[in-house]
């Protein structure tokens, strides 16, 4: 039987041995009948034993010394000990208790109450056996439940980042992104989440907040400031360029956390969120995606102002060429109008002709350019009719 427990016997004399294994034999368990304290102490390095029936009186080792070695060893240190000896002196049963014997039994002994006896110690080591094997499925039942909810929780992470991405990507053509990110966040990660920016800000950006409603958490109110508790944390964080977070019940946790929106050393605003509503502290890998959120907005509002500014300049220049174009256009009709005057009413000879066809053919070719450059706005304009010259690719 694979479940069946160890009974040792140790005692040096067979007929004793083969008296206590017979009378144990109803118990269905495997004992093990050995003749020394050495044998016993051997195989207890291999094996475990459910209770150890010890003689006290044994030649080289006797039984005091054997359950001292048995209670020094850690794997041992606990299994039951039953003495058993034909000597009635109370000294010795003292010590065999003091060397932690569970029991002390004078031969001759009864078989019923040596089966008794030892039948408690094998239903103990059963129990504690399964208590072993629950608390080891317990371990790897918890344990392979924490890796699927790390898993569940980093596959949600990655959505709401990828879909972050989405939304900040959208921001470079100059389209408010604010709102969108805020009811992104919320309520995937947050009951509470927004941006707040300082007044002139100089990228376009304008503070927005979304809450989930108490009585509906589908539905969203957006009011324009942070829950009351944020304000310091918002504040904190645009000043010192370093997050700010709101403490939460337990030592360590976090309800919200403001997230300063920073490059190049420039504090652009402060993201944002908090869990004030239904009390669920942040774990760290959800800070840390606010975090990594908060620096991708950073980059994104960086990247939306170097593109407004290349738009600037962009129309600059076309505004420069235009003018430069229609302010050419008169001193070259002026040039080209004289030299055929003076061709039509003077007969130019030597060099005074070769000086007019340079002038005349120059004149022409510069008229062509300039012609070519109007024409190129005027081509611009008409591919990109709803933003002039502003919406190419910087």
């Amino acid at each position: 039987m694979p479940d069946r427990v160890n009974i040792l016997v140790v005692d040096d004399r067979p007929g004793q041995r083969m008296s206590i294994e017979a009378t144990l034999a109803d118990l269905g368990e495997r004992i093990i009948c050995v003749a020394s304290g050495r044998e016993a102490l051997k195989f207890l390095l291999t094996e475990d034993a459910a209770v150890i029936l010890l003689d006290v009186n044994m030649p080289e080792m006797d039984g005091f010394e054997t359950a001292s070695a048995i209670r020094e060893r850690p794997k041992t240190a606990n299994t039951p000990i039953i003495f058993l000896t034909a000597d009635t002196d109370e000294l010795q049963a003292a010590r065999g208790y003091a060397l932690g014997a569970v029991d002390y039994l004078i031969c001759p002994f009864l078989p019923d109450v040596l089966r008794t006896k030892v039948k408690v110690f094998v239903t103990l080591s059963r129990a504690n056996e399964r208590l072993k094997r629950d608390a080891e499925q317990a371990i790897v039942l918890s344990r392979e439940q924490s890796a699927r909810a790390a898993a569940e929780q980093q596959s949600r992470g990655l959505r709401v980042l990828v879909e972050a991405g989405g939304v900040l990507t959208r921001s470079l053509d100059g389209s408010g992104f604010e709102r969108q990110l805020a009811r992104l966040l919320v309520p995937a990660i947050a009951d509470e989440a927004g941006l707040m920016f300082p007044g002139n800000s100089p990228h376009g950006a304008s503070p927005t907040w979304v809450r989930s409603a108490p009585d509906a958490p589908d539905a969203r109110r957006e009011p324009e400031l942070p829950s009351q508790a944020l304000v310091d944390p918002v504040s904190l964080a645009l000043a010192s360029g370093q997050p700010a977070t709101i403490p939460g019940p337990d030592r360590g946790t976090v309800l919200g956390i403001a997230v300063p929106l920073a490059m190049h050393g420039e504090i652009y605003g402060v993201l944002a969120v908090s869990r004030l509503s239904s009390g669920r502290p942040f774990s760290a890998p959800e800070l840390e995606l606010v975090e990594l959120i908060a620096n991708r907005t950073a980059i994104a509002l960086e990247n939306r102002r170097l593109y407004r500014e290349l738009q600037a300049r962009d129309r600059r220049k076309d505004e420069f060429l235009a003018t430069l174009s229609h302010e050419l256009r008169n001193p070259l009709g002026a040039i080209t109008m004289a030299v055929r005057v003076l061709e039509m009413t003077a007969a130019l000879e030597g060099p005074a002709a070769h000086a007019g066809e340079v002038i005349s053919r120059q004149s022409s070719h510069l008229s062509r350019m300039v012609e070519d450059l109007a024409r190129g706005l005027t081509r611009d304009d008409r591919t990109h009719p709803a933003h002039p010259r502003t919406n190419r690719p910087p």
